[in-house]
């Protein structure tokens, strides 16, 4: 079927019939785009174009609005499969309209965290959700270690970066994720540009905020991937 081309000053019947028929290869265009879309979601084949997640994907590399990204979200999940990245942190959205807890003046941890068990014998890493236990990747793991407190038995808990150089990079990157082309404001993380296993500090300079996405995207790729950070202010 041909899209009808559109002339001005045709009979009734006519503008019927066509607009009839632009419709009808609309909705069979909208299907197919949606297909295409939950193929691209269900497969994280974003990740091999460059983007963190499938709502960077949509609004970054399809020009949608968020609503429209949403809609479309909303029609690919009907599928048997949701993404793990992206459904962790759903739970983090999800957890936006909970009551806040008083925290004690001067403290200074994430506004909303997921706790993970890591055995100690196998170093699998652990996640409780209303759907069960879901075991974590390595890239989720060094994720988590990057910006976390960590807790062991009979031991008062300990932030992997202190709450004052949490704060300085976080002003420093004006509370924004530092990659190319994201800028969001929302699920930032603190990384480590050099992993604290390859003896990287947590001199500032080794710091950067990243949004839980492009966290994640960073530590699955793997490799040097400061070219794709954006400079603050005074040049870093």
């Amino acid at each position: 079927m041909n899209m009808p081309e559109f002339r001005p000053a045709r009979s009734a019947g006519e503008a019927h019939q066509s607009l009839r028929q632009s419709l009808e290869i609309q909705d069979q265009a909208q299907y197919c785009a949606v297909l295409w879309f939950a193929e691209i979601f269900q497969r994280g084949l974003y990740r091999d174009l460059g983007f963190s997640s499938m709502n960077q994907y949509a609004e970054e590399g399809l020009g949608f609005s968020h609503s429209r990204t949403r809609d479309f979200m909303q029609l690919a999940k009907v599928g048997p499969v949701v993404d793990k990245g992206e459904w962790l942190l759903d739970i983090v959205e999800r957890s936006l309209n909970t009551d806040p807890v008083l925290l004690p003046r001067g403290s200074n941890p994430p506004p909303h965290q997921i706790h993970i068990h890591e055995c100690p014998g196998c170093t699998e890493a652990r996640v409780a959700s209303p759907r069960g236990e879901i075991l974590l990747s390595a890239a989720e793991k060094e994720v988590a270690h990057c910006d976390a407190q960590i807790h062991r038995a009979s031991q008062a808990n300990k932030a992997t970066i202190p709450p004052k150089t949490r704060r300085e990079v976080l002003a420093r990157d004006r509370n924004q994720c530092r990659r190319k082309g994201c800028q969001h404001t929302r699920r930032l993380h603190i990384h480590h540009l050099e992993t604290r296993a390859d003896g990287g500090s947590n001199d500032i300079e080794n710091l950067v905020t990243l949004c839980a996405g492009c966290h994640h995207l960073w530590h699955e790729q793997g490799g040097d991937l400061r070219a794709l950070l954006t400079t603050v202010p005074d040049g870093r």
